[in-house]
């Protein structure tokens, strides 16, 4: 996948490339996982400037339970941002 400023990539079942993932693990031996991904959930991932070393952007999904004590069954995050430099 080519990063360019104003592109939205979306995370559904098609997607290959992109995909999020959220994790709790409040004590050593246990953890709650959720992901948007090929394989459930859906969001957007945007890139709003992008220079030879850096990148910004936007970011929101929803998020599948990925192990059986994740509740909810469905994680939502929205308003999310990064800034990633390279």
């Amino acid at each position: 996948m080519k990063a360019e400023v104003g592109v939205t990539q979306v995370i559904d079942s098609s997607s290959s490339v992109i995909g999020a993932q959220v994790k709790y693990i409040p004590t050593y031996t246990e953890s709650q996982s959720w992901s948007a991904s090929r394989g459930g959930g859906s969001g957007t991932f945007t890139v709003t400037s992008l220079s030879d070393g850096a990148a910004t952007g936007t970011f929101s999904f929803t998020a599948s339970a990925r192990t059986g004590n994740s509740l909810p069954k469905n994680y939502r995050v929205t308003r999310g941002s990064f800034f990633v430099r390279f």
